[in-house]
């Protein structure tokens, strides 16, 4: 073999290496945004459980951070919140009725992790 032909070959397996390590970095970034997409889904259940279950004060824990810009939420007649003061108000101190069930089942998730992972938004019906 020439010297030519080994640097050709070596040329070739450098460039197979470089697209296979980019395969595996799309694919490790798929499966990371299937991840959170999983995790966001998981939180916005478990907020509907401790809300079936009166159990608001876990909820306020599970919200953003206080001073998160573009917070929006909204209860049905109750209106629309768009603070982390005016979203935990609602759930603090909420009364807990004795004997009273509710039953919220949350539908047709529509969740969207950003490209960086950072962020997510999310809806459902219910």
């Amino acid at each position: 073999m020439s010297s030519a032909s080994d640097a050709a070959s070596i040329a070739h397996l450098q460039s197979e290496l470089t697209a296979l390590r980019e395969e595996i970095a799309a694919a490790r970034a798929l499966a990371q945004r299937a991840e959170d997409r999983g995790s966001v889904e998981n939180l916005f259940n478990r907020y509907m459980y401790l809300h079936n279950a009166f159990q608001d004060e876990q909820i306020i824990p599970l919200w953003v951070r206080e001073g998160t810009e573009g917070i929006r939420a909204r209860y049905t007649n109750a209106g629309q919140y768009t603070t982390w003061e005016s979203v935990t108000r609602y759930h603090r101190g909420r009364p807990t009725p004795e004997g009273k069930l509710i039953l919220h089942s949350t539908t047709t998730p529509v969740i969207e992790v950003a490209g960086d992972g950072r962020t997510a938004k999310g809806v459902w019906l219910m």
